[in-house]
């Protein structure tokens, strides 16, 4: 049997080793709980960024799908125009033996001035029209023109030519400006909003040939 006095001692042991592991488990409690609130701080920070990164992302996403819809809207315009424009007097032989639209020929329709740009909504298509890559004389890319190299459109001729035509093959072929954070992020969307709207003025002159007119001509194209 164990003795009173043993009995004595292993109990004061006992319960003198229980103070000790009491403080233990609540400096690491405490410590647990402060953890887990850096934990939930860090994590709501890290819910905050992906709903950021997530909303960017829509933007941009927005942005692009404005801009292929308006691309599609101004493409489907523009080849209705061109199609018109060949069965109303306004062909030419192409060099590929092909018919093609005469735009100096068409710009004479529009003896009014360009300052009908600014109230009908393609003045950029004036007075910053859409630019081209410059080439080397190996057909090699040289560089982009500076701003004072795309000079302000001043005829309807150019305006056919240099503006709209041009926007439109930047679309097909490609022949985009490099977009960086000193233009416009706008541009392309603005350009192609002006695009449109030339054309729709185009259709307003409701110009006839032989009785054929440009409107119903464009109205009924199909692909």
């Amino acid at each position: 049997m164990v003795s009173s006095r043993v009995r004595f001692s292993l109990r004061t042991v006992f319960r003198a080793s229980r103070v000790p592991i009491a403080k233990h488990y609540k400096i690491w409690g405490n410590r647990f709980q402060r953890l887990l609130s850096r934990c939930k701080v860090l994590a709501l920070h890290v819910a905050l960024l992906v709903i950021l990164f997530a909303a960017l992302q829509c933007k941009v996403f927005a942005r692009r799908t404005i801009e292929m819809t308006k691309a599609h809207d101004f493409i489907e315009l523009y080849s209705k125009l061109e199609y018109a424009l060949t069965f109303i007097g306004y062909a030419k032989r192409l060099p590929n033996r092909k018919v093609g639209v005469d735009w100096a020929k068409f710009a004479t329709a529009f003896p009014e001035g360009l300052d009908v740009a600014e109230a009908n909504g393609f003045a950029v298509l004036v007075n910053a029209p859409p630019s081209e890559p410059i080439f080397n004389d190996e057909c090699l890319f040289d560089r982009w023109p500076l701003p004072n190299e795309v000079p302000r459109v001043t005829t309807w001729e150019l305006l056919f030519l240099k503006s709209l035509s041009t926007l439109r093959n930047n679309i097909a072929h490609g022949n985009k400006f490099y977009r960086d954070d000193s233009r416009d992020d706008r541009r392309n969307e603005k350009l192609l909003e002006a695009g449109i709207s030339l054309i729709k003025y185009i259709k307003t002159k409701n110009i006839e040939y032989n009785g054929n007119f440009l409107n119903k001509l464009m109205e009924d194209a199909s692909f």
